[in-house]
């Protein structure tokens, strides 16, 4: 009778373990002092034999042991990192990893880096028994730096390059509970000083024993001889005693066991360099030599790195121990190896809050996800302002038409105040700008010239004689405003001079309802001018308005032969400043003109209009002309704003580029950035760091709640104005220096007060 074979495949296979590969590029703010957590978690992944054999229609699967290991591979100026983890376990050992070294990069690769057959292999081991620890200490690197520094003798011509596997074995709870018992009996050989190399058939562990003997002999002969004469002898010849453990070793007893095996590869076009670069490498870990060491020995068999065992020793490592193999390169030596692969910055995620929104910051990588991040909609946090601290080329310009962009699809108001080159940025808003919605003011255009007048208070025949002097006495406190930023320093002028300047403007306003900042100059300096106006004023007026005009009559100056002049010496202040205004044909013009035609600001803001204001520095190379010019318009602004907050207040974005550079314009900041947020005027400003402003503006910006945006290339001195807020989530002024073109440190206000991350921005011109 023939039989049958039958194919074993039929009824039995064995499954082995699938792996997943993570190569880690490391940040400078990487700390190793919990590495060892990782190696705790290796035995978990441990199955015993009753979880390893499943039965599945008739057939019986087995699976085959799984391990993790840690890889570093080097080349001339490289180095790369990587962990090998069974296909179940890979979420548990990629969350372990973040947690371990929080900002690092985590990406899953399908390849490995490879060594062929003829690359020359070592195992490390043990040296004496491995009760016996290595060096441990969690507050350095010594290993890594010392493994990292063979990348400066590798040579990129002949292709050098090395490998160092760490291999951990997921061992049974019998394995780890029989260490305890085993590190017993060493200590007690330690006891008696006994050799403790691990290494038992070599020449030098022979000698030790046999010494070892006739030591315990002669020292017992003497213990002998000493009780039978009754009289001290030196005994306990130490010659060969051991040396003192530390207690490290002593730990070991009860320390979490995480088995291990060293592998490290060397290849090369140059034979004599595989050679060398190999037992470099096996060198540099005499640095964690303690009570035991590690030595190495060539090996011949080959093997595949996703063997589950290699064919080398295992060494009985705690998992404190492994700590040592377990390390990523931090600033140390990053700084040390520049051409490393890292993340240059620290990425931190994006608040959930800030991930939803019109007004759009740009994108937050972290890791391999991408996020994108807006500013806060929050009713309160998105009425505050943002500040864009950059040098020029940073992206200024780009980054806010994207933010004049995202504001106009939302239908807000946006006035745009541009003192830069050749209003680029204005130019760019109006280009995508719907032409119902744009109102282009070019200061260098005398057909769009404004006068120098605040029309958007309002006076008029149908108000009581006290409304018209309120309203006027507010139009002369702009005027005052707008006459203290025609000077070439920072003084004001003086109570004497104010008080004319008042009393002029009460009588004028009242008298003349379109009157402008001219006619206000004409009533101070002119008699016959200043007399008309009093003389228009009505009965009950000029009752109201007695001290004003008495004031005014001041001015008079009686000559000798009865004519009437000026006394110019009391508004001497107030007359050198319209002299100014002359000295530019637009604010000649401006000082002109009438106020009929001027823009009334409540209106456009009501209607939430895009108000592109240009005030080009080719046309307007005075800085002191170009500080009057904006200053007025901020204050026309800010007074509509002002006046708005009696109706159902519009949002509107207020856009200006460094705006420091016009004095007069941050004393207006100073009171625009407190009291912003309950008039709804979102200020967005830039400027290259924070000192540039005055004291009190600078104050004014941080007490208001603002948002920052570093930009890339920012003067260091804006990280040094932030820096309490920055550090506190982990930023340097290294990662400033080392953020991407176009992309920026961001520090965004939240309902949980600040957050920092880091952005790039979007460098696209909107369509």
């Amino acid at each position: 009778m023939k039989i049958k074979s039958v194919k074993m495949d039929k009824y039995f296979e064995l499954v082995n373990p699938e792996y997943v590969f993570f190569k880690l590029t490391p940040h400078s703010s990487c700390k190793n002092n919990s590495s060892d957590k990782l190696a705790q978690l290796v035995n978990k992944i441990y199955l015993d034999l009753s979880k390893r054999i499943y039965k599945e229609e008739k057939k019986l699967f087995f699976k085959t042991n799984s391990k993790v290991s840690y890889y570093i591979y080097l080349e001339k100026n490289k180095a790369e990192f990587y962990f090998i983890i069974p296909s179940p376990y890979k979420r548990l050992f990629k969350e372990k990893i973040s947690d371990t070294w929080k900002n690092i990069e985590i990406k899953e690769v399908f390849t490995l880096p490879q060594f062929s057959k003829k690359s020359t292999k070592y195992e490390l081991s043990y040296k004496k028994e491995d009760a016996l620890s290595l060096s441990v200490d969690k507050r350095n690197n010594d290993l890594l730096s010392s493994t990292l520094n063979i990348i400066e003798i590798l040579e990129s011509e002949f292709n050098d390059k090395v490998g160092i596997i760490y291999n951990f074995i997921p061992s049974s709870p019998t394995i780890l509970n029989s260490f305890k018992e085993y590190h017993r009996e060493v200590m007690e050989k330690y006891k008696k000083n006994a050799p403790l190399d691990k290494n038992k058939k070599n020449i030098w562990y022979i000698l030790k024993v046999a010494f070892n003997f006739l030591i315990n002999t002669i020292d017992g002969l003497i213990e002998q001889t000493q009780k039978d004469l009754n009289q001290p002898i030196q005994n306990n010849i130490t010659i060969i005693q051991n040396r003192e453990l530390s207690k490290t070793t002593y730990k070991k007893e009860n320390s979490v066991l995480c088995r291990s095996q060293i592998v490290v590869l060397s290849e090369s076009n140059n034979k004599q360099n595989q050679d060398v670069n190999g037992r470099a490498i096996c060198e540099s870990f005499s640095i964690v030599d303690e009570d035991n060491s590690l030595v190495y020995d060539e090996i011949r068999k080959d093997f595949d790195i996703l063997d589950t065992t290699y064919p080398v020793k295992i060494n009985e490592t705690s998992t404190v121990e492994c700590q040592n193999f377990l390390q990523m390169p931090g600033r140390e030596l990053l700084q040390q190896f520049k051409d490393i692969e890292h993340l240059k910055v620290l990425e931190n995620p994006v608040p959930k809050e800030l991930q939803n929104g019109f007004f759009r910051l740009g994108n937050v990588k972290v890791k391999e996800s991408v996020t994108s991040a807006y500013k806060s909609n929050d009713k309160q946090l998105s009425r505050l302002g943002m500040a864009y601290l950059g040098s020029m080329g940073a992206g200024k310009t780009t980054f806010m038409t994207n933010n004049a962009s995202d504001i106009i699809k939302a239908g807000y108001g946006l006035v745009n105040i541009d003192i830069i080159n050749n209003c680029e940025l204005s130019d760019s808003i109006k280009a995508i700008t719907p032409h119902d919605r744009l109102i282009e003011i070019d200061c260098s255009n005398p057909n769009q010239l404004q006068a120098f007048a605040y029309n958007e208070i309002s006076i008029n025949d149908n108000m009581t004689d006290y409304e018209k002097i309120s309203n006027a006495t507010l139009h002369t406190q702009q005027i005052a405003v707008l006459l203290d930023s025609i000077n070439d320093d920072t003084s004001k002028l003086s109570p004497k001079m104010l008080k004319y300047l008042y009393s002029a403007g009460s009588v004028v306003f009242a008298t003349k309802h379109n009157a402008s900042l001219k006619d206000v100059i004409n009533c101070l300096s002119i008699p016959s001018k200043r007399s008309e106006f009093i003389n228009s004023l009505s009965d009950s007026l000029k009752i109201l308005l007695e001290d004003e005009i008495y004031s005014l009559n001041e001015l008079n100056k009686v000559e000798k032969n009865g004519s009437i002049s000026n006394n110019d010496s009391k508004i001497e202040g107030i007359l050198d400043r319209t002299i100014h205004l002359k000295t530019s044909s637009h604010t000649k013009l401006s000082f002109m003109k009438s106020s009929e035609d001027n823009l009334n600001f409540v209106e456009l803001l009501n209607q939430n209009k895009v108000i592109v204001i240009k005030i080009p520095e080719s046309k307007f190379p005075s800085k002191m002309i170009r500080n009057i010019i904006a200053t007025f318009f901020l204050s026309k602004v800010w007074l509509a704003k002002q006046i708005l907050a009696t109706r159902k207040q519009p949002k509107t974005f207020l856009l200006f580029d460094e705006f420091y550079k016009c004095y007069n314009c941050q004393l207006l900041y100073q009171d625009i950035f407190v009291e912003a947020r309950k008039f709804d005027l979102v200020s967005v400003v830039a400027l290259h760091y924070l000192n540039q402003l005055t004291q009190q503006c600078k104050e004014s910006l941080k007490a208001s709640g603002t948002s920052y945006l570093l930009l890339q290339g920012a003067d260091v001195k804006a990280y040094q104005d932030l820096k309490s807020n920055l550090i506190q989530f982990g930023y340097e002024e290294d990662d400033l220096l080392n953020l991407d073109r176009y992309s920026a440190l961001a520090l965004i206000k939240t309902t949980k007060n600040y957050t920092a991350f880091v952005v790039a921005l979007p460098n696209e011109l909107p369509s």
